[in-house]
């Protein structure tokens, strides 16, 4: 108990200098840079590095390159842009002393859910039994070395969309020819590979944490709510619905 305790605190204390940071630029966009890098804080709180094993030292390695890679991408996208329509509109809602809300709303908010989702890492680093075999084991590597490589693929062809076209075109190329949200079908990849790893060690009540991350990207707060503001940029992509799958990848419809 006390090491999820150890980890909950640092969460919370790195949330704190999160929103202190945004306080001093009225915008919460660090917020999304910092998601993934509550998953490594999470990591290091749970392992023992005196006596770590073959399969938690590939785990928390991969963990690692997919945090520090996904909030290097974001640190990048965010630079200099203005605050998130998401975020303006809970901005608005929760008006007026939203800068003193959105330290529990947004902040407190995402370090307590990010230490929920780290449920199956927390039975890697401190296993329950061994039931793990080899097939298992390198499924899970693949998996999520797989969601890696693939949504960084999908965030370099958008980057490179957005340099040579209208910022109101629709990025319908490479992977995202195939899914509207190429890079949310990683980040399943990886939550699904961790699931498939720890399941060996601990019990099937980890499923709620892939399957919380599967609810969060489709429906709350991933693609249901993000399209809702690309509709309004874009009015091609309406189309690009009706013609794409959400998130896992598949072949247009004509």
């Amino acid at each position: 108990m006390h090491i999820y305790l150890n980890a909950l605190t640092l969460s919370l204390l790195f949330a704190a200098l999160g929103w202190l940071y945004s306080l001093f630029r009225s915008n919460v966009n660090i917020v999304d840079t910092m998601w993934s890098l509550f998953f490594i804080i999470n990591a290091l709180c749970f392992v023992n590095l005196d006596s770590m094993s073959f399969n938690q030292t590939l785990v928390i390695g991969l963990i690692i390159i997919w945090g520090l890679r996904l909030s290097a991408y974001l640190i990048y996208r965010n630079a200099n842009k203005p605050e998130d329509s998401r975020y303006q509109d809970i901005r608005r809602n929760y008006s007026p002393n939203f800068a003193f809300k959105s330290l529990l709303i947004i902040f407190i908010f995402q370090a307590i859910l990010a230490l929920i989702l780290s449920y199956p890492l927390y039975y890697i680093f401190n296993p329950l039994a061994d039931n793990s075999g080899l097939l298992q084991s390198y499924t899970s590597y693949v998996m999520i070395a797989a969601g890696i490589v693939y949504e960084t693929i999908a965030d370099l062809q958008l980057v490179e969309h957005k340099k040579n076209r209208s910022r109101n075109e629709v990025c319908k190329t490479g992977l995202w020819k195939f899914s509207r949200h190429p890079n949310y079908f990683g980040e399943l990849l990886i939550t699904w590979g961790v699931f498939v790893n720890a399941i060996a060690y601990t019990h099937i009540y980890i499923l709620i944490s892939p399957l919380l991350m599967t609810y969060f990207l489709f429906k709350f707060s991933g693609a249901g709510l993000m399209e809702e503001t690309i509709i309004k940029r874009k009015p091609k992509y309406k189309d690009y619905i009706r013609s794409t799958n959400t998130i896992f990848p598949w072949p247009p419809k004509k």
